[in-house]
């Protein structure tokens, strides 16, 4: 393992090591690393725009390459025994060689400018992606995998229609989400984090009958144990609304729920018989119920 070195020689490593680690060392050429027999490589924190030395090491299974300056990622299409691949913090814009790693596991594109998820249809394997800090506004082929935990905030999301219902947690914060009706059907979501989205509520004429659904309606599925929701209620501030309803939303309580966020205020749920107490923006209600925490 090399750490916190400078002037590298990769040509003077054994060639027998399975792992290694070169992390801030200024590195920018890798010249010699293509002899390795590697399983675990961690280059992170260097200097690197050129990895074509990488795709000869086909026995990779987990490649570290975060706050690096790589924009081409082709010559990674080779490394088929990939399970983990973290690019968080590079410049790459061009994901299509992706869609030939088709045993990736855990996959991190944090901080990157990827706009285009097609290569992904490919990747069933996936359980773990990082998207956030893109410009990503189509999620669709993500639709049919079997991610688990989902990180898509900051970037320009509007859809969510496309989202599997089996992941189990969601990162969609600060995007541009204006309905969240979709998550009513994602039963296996246990964490999740709609923050700083333009939400509105949903309103329709029902038989003659007005009725008015609140998102919170939505995203309290039985299986959830945290949501975030802070600054999603612009709309209805602006438009003066009175949370009437709120008063529902005990109902959606499961006993697994934790905490709740809403405009930056956490609620805990106690195991005794007492006030629930949810303040949404100016609007107070005041709940009676039994809640387990």
């Amino acid at each position: 393992m090399l750490q916190s070195c400078v002037n590298v020689k990769l040509n003077k490593v054994p060639s027998n090591i399975t792992k290694l680690v070169i992390n801030q060392c200024n590195l920018q050429t890798l010249e010699g690393i293509q002899n390795m027999n590697l399983k675990y490589l961690d280059l992170s924190l260097n200097l690197i725009t050129d990895v074509q030395c990488l795709g000869q090491i086909i026995s990779l299974n987990e490649l570290e390459l975060k706050a690096n300056c790589i924009s081409d990622i082709s010559p990674l299409s080779t490394l088929t025994n990939l399970q983990s691949l973290n690019l968080l913090g590079n410049k790459v814009i061009n994901i299509q060689p992706l869609s030939f790693l088709i045993n990736l596991e855990r996959l991190n594109l944090s901080r990157n400018e990827v706009q285009d998820l097609s290569p992904f249809r490919s990747l069933v394997r996936l359980i773990d992606v990082n998207l956030s800090f893109n410009k990503i506004w189509n999620i669709d082929p993500l639709q049919k995998l079997h991610v688990q935990k989902l990180v898509l905030s900051n970037n320009k999301i509007v859809d969510i229609n496309s989202l599997s219902e089996n992941v189990r947690e969601v990162y969609l914060r600060s995007n541009q989400l204006v309905h969240v009706k979709p998550l009513a059907s994602m039963t296996q979501i246990q964490y999740l984090d709609i923050a700083v989205n333009p939400i509105v509520d949903d309103y329709s004429l029902d038989e003659h009958q007005y009725r008015q659904n609140f998102y919170v309606d939505y995203i309290f599925t039985p299986s959830i144990k945290q949501v975030f929701v802070s600054n999603c209620m612009q709309q209805i501030h602006a438009k003066q609304r009175q949370l009437m309803n709120i008063r529902n939303l005990h109902h959606k309580i499961h006993e697994k729920l934790k905490n709740i966020h809403l405009n930056d205020q956490v609620l805990k749920a106690n195991k005794i018989h007492t006030q629930f107490h949810l303040q949404v923006g100016n609007c107070t209600n005041q709940l009676n119920n039994d809640v387990v925490q």
